[in-house]
């Protein structure tokens, strides 16, 4: 029910006893592996990289192959028994992450919040998403993040994620979500909770 803004550590995890050179296979969750391009271009040109659910994912399924490394924090070595090659592998050495921690109920609005969630539609004609954006653009409410996944349930086929400026209690959000889910063929609200704030 907030969200948080930590600095994160990467780290390149093998297999015990496996050398950098053994490395065919590099996987990480998708956020990681940009955090850390530098460090994969440099040193893995011609590594085949795989995209994992997270970072223990990856360290988890790294684990169980051969030839393969993972980036991940210390803390996922120590948990799966992994060896570490090389430390603070991230581009910027400020390297934040974002985290959301959602619960079964919203928080209570506090003035400054966010409203995260997702929606697809039925079928894929020009201007349905920016239909849809429209709604809260013309009632003043900010997007702060607009990503699209594949459904990978048809090819062409999105979910959009939404991340927005506002609590889905206050009367302009509830309206513009409510147009949104009636144009939607999916619809959730995965909560609304407390801007994150930097401290002073």
């Amino acid at each position: 029910r907030q969200e948080l803004v930590l600095p994160v550590e990467h780290c390149l995890l093998v297999r015990p006893g496996m050398q950098a050179a053994d490395v065919k296979v590099l996987l990480s969750h998708p956020q990681a592996l940009g955090q850390c391009r530098r460090f994969v271009e440099r040193c893995f040109p011609k590594a085949e990289i795989v995209a994992a659910l997270s970072t223990a994912a990856a360290v988890e399924e790294m684990m169980a192959r051969e030839n393969a490394a993972a980036i991940a924090t210390r803390r996922a070595a120590d948990l799966y028994a992994a060896e570490i090659l090389a430390r603070d592998i991230q581009d910027r050495s400020d390297n934040l992450t974002r985290f959301v921690v959602l619960a079964e109920t919203d928080h209570p609005p506090t003035g400054n919040d966010k409203t995260s969630l997702a929606f697809s539609f039925a079928d894929d004609r020009p201007g349905l998403l920016v239909r849809a954006l429209e709604e809260f653009s013309s009632r003043g409410i900010n997007l702060t993040k607009v990503e699209s996944r594949p459904t990978k349930e048809r090819l062409g086929e999105y979910i959009f994620l939404l991340d927005l400026a506002g609590h889905r209690s206050e009367k302009t959000v509830a309206e513009a979500l409510e147009v949104v889910e009636a144009q939607a063929s999916f619809f959730r609200i995965f909560g609304a909770y407390p801007r994150y704030m930097e401290s002073a």
